[in-house]
């Protein structure tokens, strides 16, 4: 049994570490909703044209400035905690699927190898692509939408691939195995 299972350990994790990571941030969102918003509006106040936060005028980055007028730094900071929310609903999500995926796997004849591979590939999947919304949320007041999104943006394309990626493999693997139509499928399973 240990063999079967141990090719997945590091799937396993890194599922598990994406759900903490969302119950951590459920919680801290819980608590400290009110002082999130205000700290995201503030620091969106800071980067406007016009504007000056009492106690953050010797800040070096203050003099960048992203938002025309306050109305829209303000639909930014709306914004900023509408993408914490969903790096806590993608988290949530895709670390419970990515389990499920990893455990599937474990229990697949899959070879070893070719179990580790994809319990990394559908865990680091779902790890990263949660913590892309949340670093856009975190960064976008201070450097606007597009340029946070920017920074990302191939740390988005790759985390999605690799959890998809594994996803379609797994799937098209088990479905070509049940169904045997090509004898080269039987390459990626042990004998039974």
């Amino acid at each position: 049994m240990k063999e079967k299972y141990f090719p997945i350990f590091f799937g396993v994790v890194l599922s598990l570490l994406t759900l903490v990571y969302a119950e951590f941030m459920a919680s801290t969102f819980g608590l400290y909703e009110k002082d999130i918003k205000a700290a995201l509006l503030e620091e969106a106040r800071e980067h406007t044209e016009g504007v000056v936060v009492p106690g953050h005028e010797q800040e070096e980055d203050i003099s960048r400035k992203v938002f025309k007028n306050e109305k829209e730094a303000e639909k930014t900071a709306k914004k900023a905690w509408v993408y914490l929310k969903r790096a806590h609903a993608h988290a949530e999500g895709m670390g419970a699927i990515a389990l499920a995926l990893v455990l599937l796997i474990g229990h697949t004849a899959f070879k070893p190898l070719l179990k580790k591979i994809l319990s990394i590939m559908v865990g680091a999947g779902g790890l990263a692509y949660p913590l892309c919304w949340f670093y856009a949320g975190v960064w976008m007041v201070d450097k606007g939408k597009e340029a946070a999104k920017a920074d990302i943006h191939y740390l988005a394309l790759s985390s999605v691939s690799l959890y998809l990626g594994g996803l379609m493999i797994i799937f098209a693997l088990l479905l070509l195995h049940y169904f045997k139509p090509l004898k080269a499928v039987n390459y990626f399973f042990e004998d039974v």
